[in-house]
């Protein structure tokens, strides 16, 4: 038995099984409407189950299965007496034959949805899917930490540890190279106590003209070969330094090109790309809400956009940027996602959680 599986990151996937039986003596792989298929006798039968990979708390979706022949011939399932026997070990199935709803339970989970698929012999093949089931995801995003934690960072990051709140925090690089002891042992201390997550955030956060006229930034406009190696010293300084490693990826500006992807590719390292390409192989996150009007918060901005039926949010906020009542309206729009049925988490735990399945 081969288990083949492909992630779709607009947060659906298809679970692909092919089944290999030995033939006994039907070699006719095409649905015949006048005659039972037997799931024993077919040379090869493949049972493509339909599901989303996660699913919020109480919500409903439609899963589906059909069964293919070998010569990828989707059998029609009217023409022939198939039962279907849909099993949960968490939530509710609604409905039967190769249609249903399936409503998610009211906590987290990791839901199993099985399928017994049995022909007119009594032959089966029994195949399952996972869902995680969860609250939605909030990803907190915040850019352009330079080397210096002065009281705008310190004000943001008390925020978070005082209310036990996982964020992810953009480091450019460079200034890993400067010496600020203070720095250091703060942002070391952030580590150890495990609930931000520092991800690449860019080398130098470049942006300019080229003598034609042209503009250039730091990952766009700018030869592979320099982007690769601002990625590779970004990996090399966090080791270095800080002695941990950059899983995630966003570009200054969330500014690239194809270069990037490319480069990319060849970080091993790095699996999260923030507002990344679609056509990457790296784990995209890209769904987000502006909570920022010209990197300052922006409350009822982001009231306006806010779905609660999303999966994930990501947040994007420049703390470094902040003036006046900025903080105000930072925590505003903390306090109102607080009240919903979410869950903060880090960009990399995000991407654990779907690799495990």
């Amino acid at each position: 038995m081969q288990f083949i599986s492909k992630f779709n990151r607009k947060n659906l996937f298809c679970i692909l099984i092919l089944v290999s039986i030995v033939s006994c003596g039907n070699s006719n792989n095409e649905p015949n409407a006048t005659s039972s298929v037997s799931l024993e006798n077919a040379n090869n039968f493949r049972v493509l189950l339909n599901s989303p990979n996660e699913l919020l708390c109480n919500q409903s979706t439609n899963i589906s299965v059909k069964v293919y022949t070998n010569i990828s011939k989707a059998i029609k399932h009217d023409l022939y007496n198939f039962q279907y026997k849909w099993t949960a070990n968490a939530g509710e199935i609604i409905g039967e034959g190769p249609n249903i709803t399936y409503i998610a339970p009211e906590n987290e989970n990791l839901a199993y949805i099985n399928i017994k698929v049995i022909d007119d012999y009594g032959n089966s093949i029994v195949k399952s899917a996972p869902i995680v089931i969860h609250k939605q995801y909030i990803i907190i995003k915040a850019d352009d930490l330079g080397d210096i934690l002065h009281e705008k960072w310190q004000n943001f990051i008390n925020y978070l540890e005082n209310n036990d709140i996982k964020a992810s925090i953009g480091i450019i690089a460079k200034y890993l190279t400067y010496s600020n002891t203070k720095w250091f042992n703060n942002v070391k201390l952030l580590i150890e106590k495990g609930n931000i997550e520092f991800f690449c955030h860019g080398l130098d956060h470049s942006k300019g003209t080229y003598p034609d006229g042209q503009l250039y930034w730091e990952f766009k406009n700018t030869p592979f070969e320099q982007q690769k190696d601002h990625l590779t010293q970004c990996e090399n300084l966090a080791k270095e330094k800080l002695n941990i490693t950059f899983y995630t990826f966003g570009a200054p500006y969330s500014t690239f090109d194809d270069n990037t992807r490319m480069a990319l590719e060849e970080i091993e390292e790095i699996k999260v790309w923030f507002f990344g390409d679609q056509n990457s192989k790296k784990f995209v996150l890209n769904n987000t809400v502006n909570t920022e009007t010209d990197q300052h918060p922006n409350f009822e901005q982001f009231v306006s956009q806010y779905n609660k039926d999303s999966n994930y949010i990501i947040l994007r906020f420049h703390p470094g940027s902040w003036v006046n009542n900025d903080f105000i309206e930072f925590r505003k729009i903390i306090e109102y996602l607080m009240k919903q049925e979410i869950k903060f988490i880090t960009p990399f735990e995000y991407y654990k959680i779907l690799q495990k399945l």
